[in-house]
């Protein structure tokens, strides 16, 4: 029986806020260079070669090494040049151990197995080969919440013993007076945890779960000005998921959390910040529901920054379409039949606050039973409902209803100070701006003519500047379109982000009610579902921890290189999802209707028989495409939720090998629309060419 218990330290029961140990000495270089010649004075050639000489010292004191291992006192000693650089050899030691300290973060997974090996008797020691000082590596572990009681600490440098030669496991079975049958070892090392192990006889098992992760080695390949910087954004990243302490069900949400949604919402978050103080903004006010966690995060932002104060603002599609309507007429109560969105009657009129039962016998007139009034409109009975909506009995109901929302609309925006200055924006994720449209007219009825709105995305299918005023967008899907990028696939999962992504804690808001002096949102049901809880905890947690360690690690000023990181990962997600993360995701809901009327799974495995109505519906449209007028849909690839999911590419992970090529299909047609001038133009520029050859 296995009576003791022996971890590894670094990258086992510790991880850096770096990728790799070596990219902290280029965070020491800049930091000593900084104190010891001034910001501004040198170059990122300059840190790096003071790094570069740093490993070297490492190398060069490992050659003079008498023991098996080698201290940080023989490292520095070997650091001969630094006089040259007008550095002191013991300040720069002194701000090593500095960082090392402040960049260690906890693997939960491990202490809560060392805590459960613990109460069950057994005994725990923790061995490293590690030049650090034996205090300030103990030091490390009980900062991160380990506890190190005397004995249990063991280091190569002390000893004068390795891991990797096998006799500090031989050491430690001697002074624990353990045989190797009942010693287990755990460490992250191949060579010096594995077998290292194995030459000492003891049994060990390798941890994988803090090694780097598809997105965080993405992360590392972003072109960036200082190489060491996405070293930290992808090293905050593992950090981040590695700390997570939620249920064990929840790590792979966990992953996508730390690794995707942390970096694209954090980085758009810092953008708008850093826009918004260059233009002398006061205040940003992040609209509901998408803007609760992208609040968060620009609260643990300001931590690093001066910044605009960050406000919660309640509304919606539904509370800003009803009361910015001015006439009764089918262009002004467009959003009430929204091509896509459920268009049964009582969805319609819930869009007005009305209901079927206050006008059954208008209903009755026009053709509306009572057994029709939940089911989907036919083309001929839109017309009629139109024309039930601009009855006489009828209108002036509908008036009341926008009159009596826009009073409580503008009392609520005044409430809000959104009518007294123009130093604000609105904050949302995108994506046709035409809820800012409709929040444009609201406020011009009352005299503000100030509209601005920063966004996460904005697409090619929106509405009129004319109309929204001016909107800002962190990604602009013709932009994308023109770059080839990754990210197209964003723009056509947009659900997965503003359903997904920025899921918050409480209902849509359906308008406002006046409550004495204060005037407050009317929300409501928040849709249950048995995991919606568990996850949208832990995905705030996580984005709120990611946002914070960029802050006091002192990354705000590269807001670019987060700008690539997060488009880098998010294209990997979306376009090319593992089988694992997709099914990590499927089951959330996602509705077409601001009023959540409907909806469908994420994504779902497709059998032939799904993938050959979706083809037949796509070719339907493209052969009918002439014929829509909508501005924001885009006609042909949009998803349609009668499909019964939103995500394709995350539905063909899940799927077999004929979903991949119905993939490869619909994406070809998707270039092919795109690029049909240029392919079209081809085949004539050869004929060209080689006629010319032949006349010649």
């Amino acid at each position: 029986m296995t009576s003791v218990f022996s971890f590894d330290i670094f990258d086992t029961c510790l991880v850096r806020t770096v990728a790799r140990p070596a990219d902290l000495f280029f965070i020491l270089a800049d930091n000593m260079l900084s104190a010891c010649r001034g910001a501004n004075t040198y170059g990122r050639e300059e840190v790096s070669e003071l790094a570069m000489e740093r490993v070297n010292a490492e190398k060069r004191a490992h050659a003079c090494r008498t023991g098996e291992d080698i201290t940080i006192d023989e490292i520095y000693g070997q650091f001969t040049d630094l006089p040259a650089w007008g550095i002191s050899a013991e300040l720069m030691k002194a701000e090593e151990l500095r960082l090392e300290l402040a960049a260690v973060r906890p693997v939960n997974a491990i202490k809560k197995r060392i805590q459960k090996l613990r109460s069950e008797g057994k005994r725990v020691v923790f061995i490293s080969d590690m030049y650090l000082p034996f205090e300030t590596v103990k030091s490390m572990l009980e900062i991160c919440g380990y506890e190190v009681p005397e004995g249990t600490l063991y280091l190569s440098n002390k000893l004068g013993l390795t891991k990797r030669s096998g006799n500090l496991y031989k050491h430690v079975m001697r002074i624990e007076n353990v045989a190797a049958k009942n010693m287990m070892h755990c460490g992250d090392g191949i060579e010096s945890d594995y077998l290292g192990a194995r030459k000492a006889g003891v049994r060990s098992e390798l941890i994988t779960l803090t090694h780097l992760n598809r997105f965080e080695k993405a992360m590392l390949q972003v072109s960036a000005h200082k190489s060491w910087v996405t070293s930290q954004i992808a090293g905050i990243s593992r950090a981040t998921r590695l700390g997570f302490s939620g249920n064990e069900s929840l790590t792979g949400s966990a992953e996508i959390a730390a690794s995707v949604i942390a970096p694209l919402l954090s980085g758009f978050v810092l953008w708008v910040m850093r826009d918004a103080a260059k233009r002398g903004l006061e205040r940003l006010y992040f609209v509901a529901r998408d803007g609760q966690i992208l609040h968060k995060v620009a609260q643990e932002l300001s931590r690093g920054m001066a910044a605009p104060e960050a406000r919660y603002l309640y509304g919606s599609r539904q509370a800003w379409y009803l009361p910015s309507a001015f006439n009764l007429n089918r262009q002004e109560l467009e959003f009430v039949l929204f091509k896509g969105q459920s268009s049964a009657p009582r969805h319609c009129l819930k869009r007005l606050n009305l209901t079927p039962e206050d006008f059954r016998e208008p209903l009755l007139r026009y053709g509306f039973s009572p057994d029709t009034w939940d089911k989907q409109l036919t083309d001929d009975q839109i017309e009629s409902f139109w024309q039930f909506a601009e009855d006489p009995q009828v209108a002036p109901l509908i008036m009341e209803e926008i009159r009596k929302a826009r009073e409580s609309a503008l009392a609520y925006f005044e409430q809000e100070e959104l009518l007294k200055d123009d130093k604000w924006a609105l904050v949302d994720i995108g994506w046709t701006l035409r809820t800012q449209g409709s929040f444009k007219k609201l406020m011009a009825s009352a005299g503000q003519n100030h509209t601005l709105g920063y966004y996460l995305g904005i697409c090619k299918a929106r509405f009129s500047s004319v109309s929204y005023g001016q909107g800002v967008g962190y990604l602009l899907e013709e932009t994308e379109d023109e770059m080839n990028s990754e990210m197209r696939s964003l723009f056509q999962n947009k659900g997965l982000v503003d359903q997904v992504f920025t899921m918050a804690d409480h209902g849509s808001t359906k308008g406002y009610v006046i409550n004495g002096d204060k005037v407050e949102p009317s929300l409501s049901a928040l849709p249950k579902h048995p995991k919606r809880e568990e996850f949208l905890i832990a995905v705030q947690s996580l984005v709120t921890t990611f946002a914070r360690e960029l802050a006091e690690a002192s990354l705000l000023e590269h807001e670019a290189e987060l700008r690539g990181c997060a488009r880098k990962v998010t294209g990997m997600l979306i376009g090319k999802p593992t089988r694992k993360e997709a099914k990590t995701l499927a089951w959330a809901p996602i509705s077409d209707d601001p009023n959540e009327l409907r909806s469908a799974p994420l994504a779902k495995p497709l059998s032939p028989v799904d993938l050959f109505k979706i083809a037949r519906q796509v070719f339907s449209r493209y052969r009918n495409g002439r014929k829509n007028t909508t501005r924001t849909v885009p006609s042909l690839f949009y998803k349609d939720l009668s499909w019964g999911f939103s995500w394709l590419e995350g539905s063909v992970a899940l799927s077999g090998p004929w979903g991949k090529v119905a993939l490869w299909g619909f994406n070809t047609m998707q270039y092919i629309n795109r690029e049909k001038k240029t392919l079209a133009a081809k085949p004539v520029a050869f004929w060209q060419r080689l006629t010319r050859g032949i006349q010649k």
